[in-house]
Parts: C-alpha cells; structure tokens; sequence
C-alpha cells in the first residue's frame, strides 16, 4: 500500500509542476526515476539495511518532492493575491516537505543508525528496520509542526541541522501566504 501511495504523490507532484515546460520536463524525470525506484525497491518484509536501493529511493524522492515544494512556493509568490489555490497550494508545501523530510531522515538513518535516538520504538521484534521509516516520517512531521516531543531525537549535528531547517521552513510556509494578504491589505489602506 505504501508503494501505490508514494506513486500516487509522485503522479500529483509531476501534474503540479506541468504548467511551464522545464518544470515539466525535469519533474517529469525526476517523478519517473523515483517512481521506477520505488517499484523496484526492496519488499516491505525486505531489511532496508541490507538494500542500496533504499538509500536511491529516499534520495530520489526527496530530491523530487522538494522540487515540487520549489515550484509550487515559486507560483505561489506570482500570484497577485491570496485565494483559496494559494493557501491550498501552501498547505500542499507543508505536507510534501513533511514527507520530504522524512525521506530525507530515512536517507540519514540509513547512513548514521545512531543519528537519532529513541527509534528504538519503532524497531520490529526480529530486529529489522523496516519500522523505523514510519518513525521517521512521524519525527519529520513532529518537527515541521515544531511540536517537539522529544521521543525521537536528533543527535548527530547533521540530524539536528536538518531538523532546524525543517522547523523553519514549515514556519515560512505557514506564514507566507497571511503575510502577503496584510501587505495587500495595507496598501490599500
């Protein structure tokens, strides 16, 4: 299931981003790279670890995602006012940089095991570490919301980098579109 919904995304972003022909083209490819990454990636069942197509299918859709992200922020700031497309478009921003994100962790954890602390709960009784990708999928989005728990913590200086620029980002998203409607409004006043 996760696999039909990760090509779902894919086939949302590269319809999003085919309005100007070069967004079309390299989101066309990108979209299709990592779509022929994730169908052919490792099993759910599959150790992650033991698989280098992990490493390709986290990077390839993070590395789309955020192209999506760009394109989408770039039309957003385009439009001559705020309306319903743009706070939806801005809200698509978030939550594709919370996937994205969380690919990037996955990315990281496949790298550094010990960048994060607290997976452990997020560990499967046979030791695998198929589990720890939802683990870093709910630690990206704890952070996009600057939330914070502290279950999951980044400590390696990579990881809490990562997570700042996260927590930072999800802020301007949020922010962008109601700062350029009072704009709008005081100039008019």
């Amino acid at each position: 299931m996760g696999k039909i919904l990760a090509v779902a995304v894919i086939g949302a972003g590269i319809l999003a981003v085919s309005q100007k022909r070069m967004s079309a083209i390299i989101g066309t490819l990108l979209g299709v790279t990592a779509t022929v990454a994730i169908v052919l990636g490792p099993a759910a069942d599959a150790s992650p670890q033991t698989s280098l197509l992990t490493p390709t299918v986290h990077g390839l859709l993070a590395v789309f995602l955020l192209f999506v992200c760009g394109c989408v922020f770039w039309e957003l700031f385009h439009e001559q006012q705020v309306s319903v497309g743009s706070v939806s478009g801005a809200l698509c921003i978030y939550l594709l940089l919370g996937v994205a994100f969380g690919s990037i962790y996955q990315l990281l954890d496949w790298i550094d095991p010990e960048a994060f602390a607290g997976l452990h709960r997020f560990e499967a009784a046979d030791e695998s570490r198929n589990l720890r990708s939802g683990g870093m999928l709910y630690f990206s989005f704890v952070t996009l919301t600057t939330l914070g728990y502290g279950d999951v913590t980044p400590v390696a200086s990579v990881a809490r980098n990562l997570a700042m620029i996260e927590a930072l980002l999800g802020q301007i998203v949020l922010v962008a579109p109601a700062k350029r409607e009072l704009g709008h409004l005081d100039r008019i006043a």
